[in-house]
């Protein structure tokens, strides 16, 4: 049976792979349960592949970002650093990468193409 943070896990993830889909990316699921990639998306515009790794943000870490710059315990290992792996947070309201500059949310324009 699945612990209530697997369930939460996998919820993030179908939302993540839903904001990309919605955002118009193509979305390539990995198969193994554990990796150090999640999702790759691909920016069908230009072609650029993102390599994704999905964390359920959670509240308690959303109020301390700007005091810790870490979210959910949801630091990139040295391995996904090298891999060029983007942290990409999820909550119940929105979903957003992570990155050294701060915060960067989903942005589409009124077409629904990302920005």
């Amino acid at each position: 049976m699945m612990q209530e943070r697997q369930f939460k896990a996998s919820i993030s993830l179908h939302k993540a792979i839903t904001s990309f889909l919605e955002a118009g990316y193509l979305v390539f699921n990995n198969v193994s349960e554990q990796g150090s990639i999640d999702i790759i998306i691909v920016n069908p515009y230009n072609g650029d592949p993102t390599y994704v790794d999905v964390k359920t943000a959670s509240p308690r870490s959303l109020d301390k970002r700007k005091k810790y710059g870490n979210y959910c315990g949801g630091k990139l290992k040295p391995k996904q650093k090298e891999l060029g792996v983007k942290l990409f947070l999820v909550n119940k309201e929105r979903a957003w990468f992570t990155n050294t500059d701060g915060i960067k949310s989903i942005k589409t324009n009124e077409k629904g193409e990302l920005i």
